[in-house]
């Protein structure tokens, strides 16, 4: 038997609440997805630029770990001039491209006299004191494009470029 006029109009009401409510509840998860989705590629950037500062910031370090190394096997700890090491690894550089350009180098060979002397009367601090007095005396006196060795306890070097004898004698008396 059929359905009465009445329960007819009240199924088709109730079936009609029914889709709106549906159709509220599909708006509702679309908009609660696209927000899931926006924070989704919210988290990606962010995740993204975080890796980036973090490899930066990596990079840096390792720059820095790279330079100190560098500095630290390049250069005499107590004075901060060039160590033995240099000295022996820019020496056979620089008398080659003198050769090349048929410029002349001055070789400075030094020591200080009596240094021992001084070590054992006043001690090792006194001692390393005027080795960093007498590397700054010395190095106030040279061109920057000279370069200045630490090859032992006391003795030193220096490698003036572009420097016949006079030029050499010069720097020797200073």
């Amino acid at each position: 038997h059929a359905p009465s006029e009445h329960t007819r109009t009240a199924l088709l009401e109730r079936s009609g609440q029914c889709w709106l409510l549906s159709n509220r509840m599909l708006g509702y998860l679309e908009t609660a997805n696209e927000r899931k989705l926006q924070l989704f590629w919210l988290t990606f950037v962010l995740t993204g630029i975080n890796i980036a500062v973090v490899l930066l910031v990596l990079l840096l370090i390792r720059s820095y770990v790279r330079q100190r190394l560098e500095i630290q096997a390049s250069r005499d700890q107590l004075t901060g001039i060039f160590n033995r090491r240099m000295y022996q690894d820019i020496l056979p550089i620089e008398i080659r491209n003198a050769q090349r350009q048929g410029v002349r180098l001055t070789l400075l060979i030094f020591d200080i006299d009596h240094f021992k002397k001084v070590n054992d009367t006043h001690g090792h601090r006194a001692g390393d004191a005027v080795l960093k007095k007498v590397c700054d005396v010395v190095a106030s006196h040279m061109r920057r494009a000279d370069y200045f060795f630490r090859i032992g306890g006391e003795e030193f070097v220096i490698l003036a470029l572009h420097t016949g004898a006079d030029g050499g004698h010069n720097l020797a008396e200073k």
